[in-house]
């Protein structure tokens, strides 16, 4: 079985074959044509020297005749012209005819009879003396002259009935050969159109079916049966083709269940994730979605799958849908932190990263939520420890000098008055010696809790350390006589709190404490060291009126 491009080569060599027998064919028949046109050239040549031989022969006879009458010797000169030229015409008249023996049969007789005419004249001249006149003249009038004259007459008609005849032929033969011409032309037309259609149609018919069979196994492959293979037994391109295409069908089986595995592991992965993942379409519709992202929302996975991303209470309340459009919009990752109700109406912290993706030609998103709760909590612990007395739970001496420098800034700003109060226990030591250090600390939570509850929620109680604390007491106003009084009544409170009676487990205990003031505003206040400085002089000022170290 020929393949296609052996079909195709084919064709073209026969068309080639075709077309060179039928150009031999024009070749011939247009040399014929070019030999008729010759042909047709010389009769027409040899009609013009025929009528130069009548010409040269009347001429001669009229130059004899004129001689005859007036004895005249340039009418010699012109017969003797006429006697010379008309035997070069004939030559020529012979050469051109020496392909028509018919033709050269009258032209022989034609000049024999010319011949003899010329015979005649040279006769009538000798005998054109005077004493001969009558002789000369009789010969001329007399039967023989007439009779060659009718002769001549009659050759010169027969040459040209068969010039006229053999024109006509030629004519005949030219239109014969150029019909001819034109019916090759025709054929050779026919004969490639007819090669080329069964050719064409041959080739047509030897595609089709194969390449059906390959646009059907594609068309397998396209929708999913990668297990479908074409039979390639056939020794042409198509086969080459069939048994590319088996490889490549197999390759994309391979591929298909490799990505199939990974698929199923990423599926796997993403549904047993401890982080909440769901994968959601551009119009909302849920497409995976795991457990953990589920119990985020307090349903099950197919209440979820069921819900519209924008149409979840808790994401439209945080404005995490908007986030979610945003990053669609943009086509660029987005991350969020959220605040949801949690377990036991507990608020959970999520660090929510929303990535869009293009699968399947549509706009997709992939969303993580990682739980914060517990580190947002440890931080909350962390920051409170950082700025926490551990013991008392009071806010140490970080913290304090943060909020004096706030209190200052703001007392500067407001023209307000701002008073530090500076606290120090009362044999604080013996307390410690005689009962042990966990009775002292009882003792230290207790007066943190006391001090607590006389001051306002705005103002500061930090423990500086040891047995010495610190009451940050802000906006007292912008006269200074009032912030003293203030400051004092309240001064005046914490040692009362601290002269009471203290249980201390299997302890009763009477405490006290000495109080240092310094109240300030506007410029006046300073750096928190030199007001806590100015603080704890005062205070030791007071311990040394009370008389108690």
């Amino acid at each position: 079985m020929l393949n296609v491009t052996q079909r195709i080569s084919l064709s073209f060599v026969l068309a080639v074959v075709t077309v060179l027998l039928v150009s031999v064919h024009w070749w011939l028949h247009i040399q014929r044509l070019q030999d008729v046109w010759a042909q047709e050239s010389e009769v027409a040549q040899a009609g013009t020297e025929v009528n130069g031989v009548m010409l040269e022969l009347r001429r001669a006879e009229t130059a004899v005749l004129t001689y005859l009458l007036s004895h005249d010797p340039r009418d010699l000169e012109t017969y003797e012209i006429a006697r010379d030229e008309w035997p070069r015409r004939m030559a020529r008249l012979r050469q051109l005819l020496i392909m028509h023996s018919a033709r050269r049969t009258v032209v022989d007789a034609l000049d024999s009879a010319i011949t003899e005419r010329f015979r005649t004249f040279r006769d009538l001249i000798d005998l054109s003396s005077e004493q001969h006149e009558h002789d000369t003249m009789h010969h001329v009038l007399g039967g023989a002259y007439q009779q060659q004259s009718v002769e001549l007459h009659a050759y010169f008609t027969e040459f040209r009935a068969l010039q006229v005849d053999l024109s006509e032929q030629l004519r005949s033969e030219t239109r014969d050969q150029q019909r001819r011409i034109a019916m090759y032309f025709l054929y050779g037309a026919g004969l490639l159109v007819i090669a080329f259609g069964l050719f064409g149609i041959g080739t047509v018919q030897g595609i089709r079916r194969p390449l059906r069979v390959l646009m059907q196994g594609a068309a397998r492959i396209g929708s999913g049966h990668f297990d479908h293979r074409i039979p390639h037994d056939r020794k042409d391109e198509f086969g080459v083709l069939a048994n590319q295409f088996n490889i490549m069908a197999e390759e994309i089986a391979k591929h298909d269940h490799k990505l199939s595995q990974a698929l199923l592991l990423s599926e796997t992965v993403l549904l047993n994730s401890p982080v909440a993942m769901a994968v959601y379409r551009s119009d909302g519709k849920c497409l995976l979605v795991n457990e953990a992202y589920a119990k985020l929302l307090h349903t099950t996975r197919e209440a979820v799958s069921k819900l519209s991303l924008f149409g979840i209470d808790a994401w439209i309340r945080t404005g995490f849908c908007d986030e979610c459009l945003a990053a669609l919009r943009q086509q660029t990752p987005h991350q969020y932190e959220v605040t949801i109700e949690g377990r036991a109406d507990k608020p959970a912290t999520f660090d929510c990263k929303i990535y869009p993706l293009r699968l399947y030609n549509e706009d997709h998103l992939l969303l993580q939520l990682i739980d914060l709760t517990e580190r947002k909590e440890l931080e909350a612990q962390l920051r409170h420890i950082a700025f926490h007395d551990p013991l008392t739970h009071l806010p140490n001496r970080r913290l304090l000098f943060d909020r004096m420098h706030r209190a200052i800034v703001y007392s500067k700003r407001n023209h307000s008055q701002l008073a530090v109060l500076f606290i120090d226990l009362d044999h604080f030591k013996s307390l410690n010696d005689t009962y042990g250090h966990d009775v002292g600390d009882l003792f230290l939570i207790e007066v943190a809790r006391r001090l607590r509850r006389i001051v306002r929620d705005c103002d500061t109680v930090a423990r500086f350390g040891g047995d010495e604390f610190v009451v940050l007491i802000e906006n007292l106003g912008e006269d200074p006589e009032s912030a003293s009084d203030a400051a004092e009544a309240i001064a005046e409170k914490i040692r009362a709190v601290l002269r009471a009676k203290y249980e201390l487990g299997e302890h009763t205990y009477w405490g006290a404490g000495s109080v240092g003031i310094v109240v300030c505003g506007g410029e006046e206040c300073d750096d928190p060291d030199h007001i806590l400085q100015r603080a704890d002089e005062a205070m030791y000022a007071a311990k040394n009126r009370q008389g108690s170290k």
